[in-house]
Formats: C-alpha cells, sequence, structure tokens
C-alpha cells in the first residue's frame, strides 16, 4: 500500500543526519559542526511552544512601545534564515568560503542544490523585534523615533536583545501562524508561503535577506497587504 511505502520512506530519512546553522553567513557555516539524525532534531521540535513564546514577545514590544509612548500600529518580529543541512553540503559550503577567501566573489555561494540538501519539514529560527518593521505601518518606524526624538529607553534596548528560539516544523508554523492573523514576508523576496518560498529567498538572496511576522493591530484594515522591512 501507499501509505506503507510513504511510512518506510519517513522511517529510512529520520536516520539522515543533518546540521542545524542559524543562517548561511561564512560565520555560521565554517562553526558548523555537530551532526544529529532527523530523528533526534523531531525531538527537539517545539513548534507550539514556539508560537506561543513569539505572541509573548510581540506582547511585551505592546506594552513597552505604550509605556513610552512610541507611535506603532504594526510589530514586526524577525529571524535570520536557518536550515538543517547534510553535512556533505556544510562540507561543500566551508569549501566554497575558503576558495573564495580574500576575494571579491566572497558573496557568490554556490545554493543551486540548497533545496535537495536541507530538510523540508525542520527549521531552526530565532526571532526578535524588529525595530525597523515596528512602529507605523510604511511611514514611521520605532529606530525613527528613537533617532528623531533622540531617545535611549532601557526597555526598548533589553527587548531588542531578547529573541525566541528552537526547532520548527515549518510548514505547521506558517499555517498554524496565519489562521492567528499574521502575514510573513521575506526580505528582498516577498510573501512567504511555504518552505519553497523560504529556500527561493535564500537562494536568490544568500544572507541578505530574512523572515518576518507581521502582527497588524490596525482596527480597521483597508488593505490586505504584507509588511516587510525595509
Amino acid at each position: 500500500m501507499l501509505e506503507d511505502l510513504i511510512k518506510l520512506k519517513q522511517q529510512l530519512e529520520s536516520n539522515h543526519k543533518y546540521i542545524a546553522i542559524s543562517d548561511l553567513s561564512e560565520g555560521s557555516i565554517m562553526s558548523a559542526s555537530e551532526s544529529k539524525s532527523l530523528s533526534e532534531f523531531k525531538a527537539l521540535e517545539n513548534t507550539d511552544d514556539f508560537i506561543v513564546q513569539c505572541e509573548k514577545l510581540m506582547e511585551k514590544a505592546i506594552r513597552i512601545f505604550s509605556a513610552n509612548n512610541i507611535p506603532y500600529d504594526t510589530i514586526q518580529i524577525s529571524s535570520l534564515q536557518g536550515f538543517l543541512c547534510k553535512p556533505g553540503f556544510v562540507d561543500f559550503l566551508k569549501s566554497e568560503y575558503q576558495k573564495h577567501k580574500g576575494t571579491n566573489e566572497r558573496w557568490k555561494l554556490n545554493l543551486e542544490n540548497l533545496g535537495s540538501n536541507v530538510s523540508l519539514k525542520y527549521v531552526p529560527m530565532s526571532f526578535s523585534i524588529n525595530m525597523a518593521g515596528s512602529g507605523l505601518s510604511g511611514v514611521y518606524y520605532v529606530d525613527d523615533y528613537l533617532l528623531e526624538n533622540e531617545k535611549d529607553i532601557s526597555q526598548i534596548n533589553d527587548l531588542s536583545r531578547e529573541s525566541v528560539s528552537g526547532i520548527i516544523d515549518f510548514e505547521k508554523f506558517i499555517k498554524r501562524m496565519k489562521e492567528l492573523g499574521y502575514s510573513f514576508d521575506l526580505l528582498n523576496y516577498g510573501e512567504c508561503s511555504d518552505i519553497y518560498d523560504y529556500i527561493s529567498a535564500a537562494k536568490d538572496h544568500v544572507w541578505d535577506t530574512h523572515i518576518s511576522i507581521n502582527a497588524d493591530l490596525r482596527l480597521e484594515k483597508s488593505n490586505k497587504t504584507s509588511y516587510g522591512s525595509r
């Protein structure tokens, strides 16, 4: 039966080894070493709690912005693009960085085979408040306000250092957050609908992108638009 074949595929793939990287930058790739089986990463998956923690972080931002009279109608949290990569692909990326070290070609990372060398299910992520995407959407952001008013607010400084990290089931995460009313964007790419958008953005822009979750807090929304970072 087809169901048995699917289970066999999943069982065999659960033994495959992967290395978690926080992004595709040279520092992250060159320091990557520890590999785990996909089943071990599955045991670490915490999507449901991760969603709760993301919402708590946004709630904290709302309280702090309101307490300090910072104008806002959008809260945005952002994460670099993490992946679970096959060890052989990590070795390939290390050789790519070493090959172009000290040249003008360092930014040209060959990611043509990225999609076939990463987990399409589990992704490591670490979200924090994006001060350049939170504020009055499309008009005036929190970092604009702080700069214009020459403010140094300790609560904001502390908030900017907070993050929510974990191993998530990517499709489950996207689906559930959208059901809760949030939208997703990839910087320099556009809307993120699935893992394939996530991978395509990385291939097109390497480390010059990140994924953002947007909370539109306006009572009346004239347009169903997603609001990415500048």
